[in-house]
């Protein structure tokens, strides 16, 4: 039974690890594509960061480091154009925010 909690904790831990990464990708796409965000998106967006990050278990430093990464690889890869994939996914990311 202990292997089966474990596996569980672990799961769930690679699920919130993900949703953090997914919350972050918003202003580093963003930040790769000069994209400008409402102040009070921007706020409940990086508050939703912090709160996935916590609850990842990711340190501070480790997320600061996971930050980097994604920005030098958005800036290679990012696709910034409207109507592109990318763009269309961070727009509806984003609309849930400034719904909120």
């Amino acid at each position: 039974m202990v292997v089966g909690a474990a596996s569980t904790a672990h799961a769930d831990q690679a699920e919130d690890f993900n949703a953090f990464v997914q919350v972050l990708a918003i202003p580093v796409y963003a930040h790769s594509c000069g994209i400008m965000m409402d102040k009070a998106v921007m706020d409940a967006i990086n508050a939703e960061v912090v709160s996935k990050m916590n609850a990842a278990g990711v340190s501070e430093e480790k997320g600061v480091e996971i930050q980097g990464q994604m920005v030098e690889e958005f800036k290679a890869n990012a696709d910034c154009t409207e109507g592109s994939d990318d763009r269309t996914n961070f727009d509806a990311m984003l609309k849930a925010y400034e719904g909120n």
